[in-house]
């Protein structure tokens, strides 16, 4: 199976250009490629280290999801 992960998972570092809406969706993609069991690129932690710094939340996938809800880009019946 072929996992598609963002940039910053394999550079660690944030482009300013990405908006927090798609870092959520960057982050919560990632993190279901990893519980689907995918190989994690090499730089996944500092990726989401990353993404944890610029929104000011854990990057932990619940974290990631109520941030994402309580902004209205994600539903609560996910």
């Amino acid at each position: 199976m072929n996992y598609i992960f963002a940039d910053v998972f394999h550079t660690g570092l944030l482009d300013e250009s990405v908006d927090e809406r798609e870092l959520c969706a960057d982050a919560l993609s990632a993190w279901g490629c990893c519980m689907a069991g995918a190989e994690l690129p090499r730089r996944f932690g500092q990726g989401m280290a990353a993404i944890s710094k610029k929104l000011g939340i854990s990057a932990t996938p619940e974290s990631i999801k109520e941030y994402a809800i309580a902004k209205g880009w994600c539903s609560t019946n996910v």
